[in-house]
């Protein structure tokens, strides 16, 4: 007999790293078995369109209520939901999700989460409340035990795992389309090498647009097409943008201005010989699809997954200099061929480890 899970996320919101994360659950949860997913979304439509899953207004209290109601269990994340850097109102309302879980007597796991920064005396202590209430809590990254641990959240079990978009299989993706949406860009896959390129708009930003519109330049001169993949849409396209207006050959850069779905950006990213990223899921699509990856980090989450993938981190965005992001970059792909072996064993063990959490999942 199936089990009802419902899944509290921010899905729905156009932002592909999330939309990944969605998709990896669904994915493993089906690989489990016998469980059926409601899913809380900014845009349920959507994501019963795209997923072809039960989904529900996450803004609608009543309508939270009702699912939550005939659900077993709620599975809250995976991702940095839980933090209050960017304000307040993410915590209150994720752990206002799990409040509501609790209250109507249902099991909780929070699924591979990245827990903080929270820096507000409120927010340590709304955590500390209603985090000690949850029946089991996964968290992505060693940082996030930490904070926890530092919080005073000892009720509940923690597990470390990793990431649950690692969970994909590249094997299982869709690729079909990908090819069409490059040629569309005026990319032949039969053509020269691609490097991507994932920024967002974040602190100093002449800074690391400098450094990376220097690389992309040095790229080019070596015979490798540069292409600016927003993960974000549409807040991404703009530092792309501004990049490539700091570049010298900036007229061969290619600026992707297009939304795509989860499997078509998997596609896009299989086809790179290496992605150069900000963004998280940037570099960890990338890497479930078999691609090398260059980090530049702006948060400490970036950190922890080039750690667990022993991919090289380029720098700080603050303080990143042109010598030194070309340095890596270059160091990376004059051992890509030799290193590609042991990336790829190292990926797919990540998959296995991220599958165990759907497995956990259906244990409680």
């Amino acid at each position: 007999m199936s089990k009802k899970i419902a899944i509290s996320g921010y899905y729905g919101f156009q932002n592909i790293g999330d939309e990944a994360i969605l998709y990896s659950m669904l994915q493993a949860f089906e690989s489990v078995g016998n469980l059926e997913p409601i899913v809380f979304s900014n845009n349920p439509e959507h994501t019963h369109k795209q997923y072809g899953v039960e989904s529900v207004d996450r803004w609608k209290l009543f309508t939270l209520i009702k699912s939550l109601r005939k659900c077993d269990q709620l599975v809250s994340g995976g991702g940095s939901l839980l933090q209050d850097v960017t304000g307040p109102r993410s915590l209150i309302y994720y752990l206002g999700v799990v409040f509501l879980a609790k209250l109507l007597g249902k099991k909780v796991m929070f699924y591979a989460q990245g827990i903080g920064p929270i820096n507000t005396p409120q927010g340590k202590r709304l955590m500390g409340w209603l985090a000690n209430k949850a029946d089991l809590i996964t968290v992505r990254d060693g940082a996030s035990k930490k904070l926890l641990d530092q919080l005073g959240i000892d009720r509940p079990e923690i597990r470390e795992t990793v990431d649950a978009v690692l969970g994909i299989d590249r094997r299982r993706v869709n690729t079909q389309s990908d090819e069409k949406v490059l040629v569309e860009m005026g990319i032949s896959p039969e053509g020269e090498p691609i490097v991507g390129v994932s920024l967002r708009e974040w602190q100093n930003p002449g800074n690391y647009k400098r450094a990376v519109a220097k690389t992309c330049d040095n790229l080019i001169e070596m015979g490798y097409r540069v292409m600016f993949i927003p993960f974000h849409f549409p807040g991404d396209i703009a530092p792309g943008r501004d990049t490539i207006k700091l570049m010298e050959h900036g007229e061969k850069a290619i600026l992707m201005k297009n939304q795509v779905n989860v499997e078509e950006m998997l596609g896009i990213l299989g086809s790179l010989h290496m992605m150069i990223g900000m963004r998280l899921h940037s570099l960890i699509m990338a890497a479930v699809m078999g691609v090398p990856i260059v980090g530049i980090s702006y948060d400490p989450k970036v950190d922890s997954f080039m750690k667990q993938a022993y991919q090289p981190l380029a720098g700080r965005a603050e303080t990143i200099t042109e010598d030194q992001l070309w340095d890596t970059v270059r160091t990376a792909l004059e051992n890509r061929e030799a290193n590609l072996p042991e990336y790829l064993q190292i990926i797919d063990e990540k998959r296995e480890q991220a599958l165990e959490t759907a497995r956990w999942a259906k244990e409680l």
